[in-house]
């Protein structure tokens, strides 16, 4: 993204004063962006989009590869550890390009926060099924998987809509 925005100001003969001017961002902020110290979101990637147009816009939104492994996070629910695997071999073989990199480890760091409670989860309703008169094991489960499946739907939801904040704060382990 860095790249893309100094050569689409770059095109059109401004500074970054005048890029600043023109987006009402700030000068320190444009040059964060052009540095690759930070990736536009919310208000500042809509400053950059009206000012930069549909040139901005086919380089700017979520990439595929991101929606895939979004998707791919449902293998869960037919393979263990599917839903770290899958999405890892996708995120490994284009983690090149910096926003597959970024948005690949949000992604991951919360399938794997997620699969890190299930298991302690599981572990406690193991120790506490013996006194109680309903199948904790088994509820307790179905009540983690569907809520993996809300956060990817969710998830999709946002990608669909170009927001960069797909999964909620999570353990960073990537």
């Amino acid at each position: 993204m860095a790249k893309d925005i100094r050569s689409l100001r770059e095109s059109r003969a401004w500074t970054q004063a005048d890029l600043a001017e023109e987006t009402g961002l700030s000068v320190r902020t444009i040059q964060r962006l052009e540095s690759g110290e930070s990736l536009a979101k919310g208000h500042t990637l809509q400053s950059l989009k009206k000012v930069f147009g549909e040139d901005f816009q086919s380089q700017q939104g979520i990439p595929d590869q991101i929606r895939i492994m979004n998707m791919l996070c449902m293998s869960f629910l037919f393979i263990p550890f599917g839903n770290l695997i899958f999405p890892a071999i996708l995120w490994f073989k284009h983690r090149g390009d910096e926003r597959v990199d970024e948005l690949g480890r949000i992604l991951l760091n919360f399938q794997i926060t997620w699969y890190l409670a299930a298991s302690l989860a599981a572990v406690l309703f193991v120790l506490i099924q013996p006194f109680l008169d309903f199948n904790l094991i088994f509820w307790g489960m179905i009540v983690f998987g569907v809520h993996n499946v809300t956060m990817i739907l969710r998830a999709a939801y946002r990608i669909k809509n170009d927001n960069w904040h797909i999964y909620p704060k999570s353990i960073k382990l990537l």
